[in-house]
């Protein structure tokens, strides 16, 4: 749903930002083409870390997240 705001008394609607997250590509993929046909500015990660970074970058509206398996350190 598109974000309403108000500016001098004019109310106006404009899309959000969405931030998708999922491991898997086409999942990412196939929210971020939808949302961006709906007029969304998407940004998308694969993992919980880049999730966290992507927060702090592109500062969304929203957040889906889909699907992420756990991360398993490098050494196991």
């Amino acid at each position: 749903m598109p974000l309403t705001t108000e500016l001098h008394g004019e109310t106006s609607m404009e899309p959000g930002s969405i931030l998708v997250v999922d491991d898997e590509e086409s999942i990412r993929f196939t929210f971020q083409n939808f949302l961006e046909d709906e007029g969304y500015e998407v940004s998308s990660a694969n993992r919980s870390s880049s999730a966290l970074t992507a927060l702090d970058d592109f500062e969304p509206d929203a957040v889906i997240v889909a699907r992420i398996e756990a991360e398993v350190a490098a050494s196991e």
